[in-house]
């Protein structure tokens, strides 16, 4: 991990990063799909965000709802005089998180001006003031950093997992077997870091509100469309350290995220979760086959079955409850490539131009 970069020093240079950060252009990318309600009330919480940084705009993207969700949020951003920061645009078909923002996206880097930084949000977030500024001050100050992330916080302040390392091997089986000692033993191969309240590095940061620098978006290109949802942006990010960016959790920047809006996958009960859709399990695929190649993804799929395999037989012997969603083991083998083969999910992504 790296050092924390030097702060610049208060008084006179807070000024001037105040006036820096106005002259700086943010596209806010958000994607919504039947849910108007959280997508208006994120709006309404950008409104001062909007007005603090001078070239902010925002694109929502409707992933064809077709129940009346784009009229009304096209109706709130006109009754509420958003129109002269905020715009809806609507998408070909419901093609998923990163097809979604791609829209938008690609139409800014394709304008005479794109932005120098883009923010994806979730529509299931409330921006709390200067979350935006935090996140482009940073950037300004650290030119090799690529990707910034938020901390999220659920509703009643408590935070959320908001930074990540990259999934593999050790932390499939980790997670499979469920054992606090050895994750104590073994916690630098964990996916999920302990919550800080500190600036750091990170593998990846949460996609539900991620500011990512233009000149990674001409770098790398834009997000994978063929992950439907999940893994995307652990995805973008891995391509983006492979090329040399830097990626930073910022806590000073804040959402209230009301996780899992429309999926109900992660929840802060477990014994509230719905069983895990096809869509989690193929982008999982995609990942490693596509990142990591067939002969680690086997034994990816084969760790993480030994140790959902030895978690069952913990359950028993200890009389623990079940954490997992419902039929978690089936379906993990169902959606392996041990059943499944090595090819793509969805297939190769698709040049962007």
């Amino acid at each position: 991990m790296s050092d924390h970069p030097e702060s610049t020093p208060t008084g006179i240079a807070e000024k001037e990063r105040t006036e820096e950060t106005a002259t700086a252009s943010v596209l806010v990318s958000i994607v919504t799909y039947k849910a108007p309600d959280v997508t208006i009330d994120c709006l309404a919480s950008l409104e001062a965000e909007a007005a603090s940084i001078k070239n902010c705009r925002v694109s929502v993207i409707d992933n064809c709802s077709g129940d009346g969700s784009a009229e009304q949020i096209q109706d709130a951003i006109e009754k509420n005089g958003w129109s002269s920061w905020a715009e809806l645009l609507m998408a070909n078909g419901n093609d998923g998180y990163a097809s979604g923002n791609n829209v938008a996206i690609g139409k800014d880097l394709n304008s005479e001006t794109p932005s120098d930084y883009v923010l994806i949000l979730n529509p299931d977030v409330v921006v709390k003031p200067g979350a935006i500024r935090h996140l482009v001050e940073f950037m300004e100050e650290n030119p090799k950093v690529g990707i910034t992330g938020s901390l999220c916080v659920n509703p009643d302040g408590t935070p959320q997992s908001s930074c990540f390392g990259f999934p593999g091997l050790m932390d499939e089986f980790l997670r499979g077997i469920r054992m606090g000692i050895l994750d104590k033993i073994f916690h630098k191969f964990l996916c999920r870091v302990p919550h800080s309240d500190t600036r750091h590095q990170a593998d990846w940061v949460s996609g539900a509100s991620m500011m990512v620098r233009k000149e990674v978006l001409k770098d790398i290109g834009l997000l994978d469309d063929k992950y439907f949802l999940y893994y995307e942006e652990t995805d973008f990010a891995l391509n983006t350290r492979r090329k040399g960016w830097d990626i930073w959790y910022i806590p000073e920047s804040q959402v209230v995220h009301f996780a899992s809006h429309y999926t109900g996958i992660f929840t802060p009960n477990p014994g509230d979760q719905k069983r895990r859709p096809t869509y989690w399990f193929e982008s999982r695929r995609r990942y490693y086959l596509k990142n990591y190649g067939a002969l680690y993804t086997i034994m990816v799929d084969l760790a993480a079955l030994v140790g959902l395999s030895l978690w069952k037989i913990r359950r028993v012997i200890e009389r623990k409850p079940e954490f997992n969603p419902p039929h978690f083991f089936k379906d993990m083998l169902k959606n392996s490539v041990f059943l499944k083969g090595f090819s793509f999910p969805t297939g190769q992504s698709r040049e962007h131009t």
